[in-house]
């Protein structure tokens, strides 16, 4: 590596801890999804010692992460916040991702072209827009599993993949087709070490919950029709340039696309099946596999890990360009050229810590599915505290915060914390959203329905009723 490359390097490190510590600071806990208050509630009850359980007594396997969960229950064991945790893990976890995928590349981008890939990847929006749930750890895992793999460290990249796989089930798409990739991996300590974390976890699945498969799995199965949710989210995952330079609707889609299917016409990338897998293959058939699933259509931390990778296979196509644009060029063309790429790559990374700024920081506390609903949660969650009656079940369609927050025990409409057959000794309460079609829908399931406290929680209403559904 040359002296350039170096202080090149270190220029980059400092901009690099200069966002962590940015993001650390200034992301808000409040912008984090309901869905990862789920895990913090597990995590809630765990660290109390009560078990892993969503309500005290209860056995339900309601969570999609188990590993994300063990580890802020470990957290919150000793005294840690949870929520705080899960939002500066989950930061990190991106820089480390990000890290790995630039580690990867450098044999075959250069330090200049690897370190343009893993920047941009490190202030992707979308690589940060679900804080707090599993996804950063998840997008971790999978890059140290490739990197490990493609440098032939195949006990690594066997705890790699357990660990991702730990923490989304999902991971197997991506790690099954590494293992067939490298025959060097198929030896027992190898297969051993990544198949005895998953198994010994499901044979305490069955025995702690009764069940190898997570309530959510049932939950979210077919809440979409195949052809709309892959429709939708095909053209979402491969549109990474709408997120990240402001190149929007049809043209912007049409470039994307081109990028990541002309990383195929990259000579290097080709030849690593690896890299081929990672980027390309793995990434698409995820989105099959969750359009065959049908979770609803904006549940999309569920494919962040393809947007992810088909992300970067469409930079590493725009770093080749610049390189063979180099290439066939001398003397002070060759200067100009490389003078209006870097420009190009430092405009480009500006845009984007820009749209992630507007995105995370400045809009997401006030937008109405982040921080306006949270804060909202939270004052529904003091009344709860103060009001609601000692053991008297909480029946709502968001259950994460309010159930953080409360400590009352929950059900829920869409039966991620209980399973379908559950029933109830103490008469459920109920807790809705204030929109018409919501009230209604739940005033025919519950015949007696009425308003606690009239508009007291902004866009959340209280509903109560004496009946069982």
């Amino acid at each position: 590596m040359s002296r350039t490359e170096r202080m090149f390097l270190v220029i980059v490190m400092a901009a690099a801890v200069s966002w962590l510590v940015f993001l650390l600071l200034r992301v808000d806990p409040i912008v984090i999804e309901d869905d990862a208050f789920i895990a913090f509630r597990y995590a809630q009850n765990f660290a109390r010692g009560a078990g892993l359980v969503f309500n005290v007594g209860e056995r339900h396997w309601g969570f999609t992460s188990p590993l994300h969960t063990l580890m802020l229950g470990v957290a919150g064991a000793v005294s840690l916040d949870i929520v705080r945790t899960a939002l500066v893990a989950g930061i990190v976890a991106g820089f480390g991702a990000a890290a790995l995928v630039g580690l990867t590349l450098r044999p075959l981008l250069g330090v200049y072209g690897s370190t343009f890939v893993a920047a941009s990847l490190l202030v992707s929006a979308r690589s940060l827009w679900y804080p707090g749930l599993e996804t950063a750890l998840l997008l971790f895992f999978l890059a140290a599993t490739l990197w490990s793999f493609r440098n032939q460290r195949f006990t690594a990249a066997a705890l790699a993949g357990a660990a991702a796989c730990l923490t989304r089930p999902d991971a197997l798409v991506f790690v099954l087709p590494l293992f067939a990739a490298y025959r060097g991996a198929w030896r027992l300590r190898t297969i051993g070490t990544f198949v005895l974390p998953g198994l010994a976890w499901l044979v305490f699945a069955y025995f702690y919950f009764g069940d190898v498969l997570p309530l959510t799995f049932g939950s979210k199965k077919g809440s979409e029709a195949f052809g709309p949710y892959f429709v939708e989210n095909i053209v979402w995952v491969v549109s990474f340039f709408q997120n990240l330079w402001y190149v929007k609707s049809v043209p912007g889609a049409v470039v994307s696309a081109s990028c990541v299917a002309g990383v195929l016409l990259v000579r290097s990338v080709r030849r690593d099946r690896a890299l081929v897998l990672t980027l390309l293959g793995a990434p698409l058939v995820l989105v099959l596999l969750y359009a065959k699933i049908g979770p609803p259509v904006m549940h999309r931390w569920e494919i962040v890990s393809a947007a992810y990778f088909l992300h970067a296979a469409g930079l590493v196509t725009v770093v080749v360009v610049c390189r063979t644009l180099l290439a066939h060029t001398d003397g002070i063309t060759r200067r100009m050229v490389f003078a209006v790429v870097g420009i190009f790559a430092a405009l480009a990374l500006g845009l984007s810590v820009f749209t992630s700024n507007e995105q995370i920081v400045r809009s997401a506390p006030n937008a109405f599915w982040k921080g306006a609903r949270h804060r909202s949660f939270l004052a529904a969650a003091q009344w709860m505290r103060e009001h609601w009656p000692a053991g008297a079940y909480v029946a709502s369609q968001e259950v994460g915060t309010l159930a953080y927050y409360s400590d009352a025990r929950f059900w829920d409409r869409f039966f991620l914390v209980r399973p379908r057959n559950s029933s109830y000794s103490p008469p459920p309460y109920l807790v809705a959203w204030t929109e018409a079609a919501t009230v209604e829908d739940f005033g025919r399931v519950y015949r007696r329905v009425h308003l606690v406290p009239r508009g007291q929680f902004g866009p959340v209403g209280l509903f109560a009723s004496d009946e069982r559904p």
